[in-house]
């Protein structure tokens, strides 16, 4: 099994190897139960055609996680200084060509404890998988608590459009907050995590192409919409990179963020020159590519 990322990093150098032994290579495989969840109340089909249950928000499957059922929510936060409460981004949504059981994702990863057994992270982002064999995502899990009635976490997105996703403290709970544009998704309680109950050390933006090397040659699945982004606005672009460091104050990181890209023929990332800059964007880079070329065989 393989992942390849094209990552930008608000903090430090990345180590991949780490991060990928211990993120999607170590996932659990989920097998998706067809039958209605219980609590369910109303079944509704969406005009994209996904059938969504409608259960009582107390009722859904993250409550059975033994930790949120004794957990307590008036919590105290210990802020350090240099640390992070928080990232947010506004991501283009492509339509990135995808093999049989691979993805293709660009999301926001808040990760603390990197380099230790006590690694914990969250991610949030798009994904583009059309065989839904990624492993534990969204509401399968018994952690993310929903609290949205009108956004349904999994739903499709319109393609060539933007979402803009932030990750972020409670300041009375301490939970981990999902927004995505304006609307308030829900929240990964404190109480799941044993590192990230506090602060975050690293942030990362970027794309990750997952596949199972089977035959030898690398996987046909784009990033991004497909174009490298030596090819400019062509490409995918993630822009308005923002950092949270202190409680309910947002800032945009600076231009000297480190860049890395595990196999830069198959897909890479830039950040524009100085000269070519979009005022309005904020910090921002371009990223993708096509898979399996003959530069990438």
């Amino acid at each position: 099994m393989m992942n390849f990322l094209a990552l930008i990093s608000a903090f430090g150098i990345i180590a991949i190897a780490h991060l990928l032994h211990h993120g999607f290579i170590e996932a659990t495989t989920t097998v998706i139960n067809l039958s209605k969840p219980k609590g369910t109340v109303k079944t509704i089909k969406s005009d994209y055609g996904d059938i969504i249950d409608c259960i009582s928000i107390y009722k859904q499957i993250s409550f059975d996680n033994p930790l949120i059922k004794s957990s307590q929510l008036n919590l105290n936060l210990e802020k350090q200084e240099g640390e992070y409460l928080g990232a947010s981004a506004k991501f283009s949504v492509p339509n990135p060509r995808t093999q049989q059981d691979d993805f293709s994702l660009a999301q926001i990863w808040l990760i603390t404890e990197m380099d230790t057994q006590r690694l914990n992270a969250i991610e949030a982002g798009w994904t583009s998988d059309r065989y839904n064999r990624t492993g534990c995502y969204n509401l399968l899990c018994e952690g993310f608590v929903q609290t949205s009635r009108t956004f349904a976490v999994g739903s499709p997105l319109s393609i060539s459009s933007e979402i803009k996703v932030s990750v972020f403290k409670d300041s009375e709970t301490g939970n981990w907050w999902l927004q995505v544009d304006d609307e308030f998704i829900g929240y990964w309680p404190r109480i799941i995590f044993n590192a990230l109950n506090s602060t975050v050390d690293k942030i990362l933006w970027g794309g990750e192409v997952y596949y199972k090397d089977h035959s030898g040659e690398h996987t046909t699945t784009e990033m991004g919409n497909g174009q490298f982004p030596v090819n400019g606005t062509r490409a995918s672009h993630v822009r308005n990179l923002q950092v949270m460091k202190r409680l309910h104050k947002w800032s945009s990181p600076d231009w000297s963020l480190t860049q890395t890209v595990t196999k830069p023929k198959c897909y890479d990332l830039r950040i524009p020159s100085f000269l070519k800059r979009k005022s309005d964007w904020g910090v921002y880079f371009y990223y993708g590519g096509p898979g399996r070329s003959r530069e990438c065989p």
